[in-house]
């Protein structure tokens, strides 16, 4: 990616997992660039 203007963090401390995709969806559509997920303490089979 060339020269991205907007990284974005969904944080699952603060985003309910039931929310992550509707945020995340939000996030694109308002223009992230990169998004990265936080999920520190959660199981990664939750989170696939």
């Amino acid at each position: 990616m060339n020269d991205p203007r907007l990284y974005c963090i969904l944080d699952l401390g603060y985003t309910p997992e039931a929310r992550a995709e509707e945020v995340t969806a939000s996030l694109l559509a308002g223009g992230a660039d990169i998004l990265q997920l936080r999920a520190k303490g959660h199981d990664l089979a939750t989170i696939e």
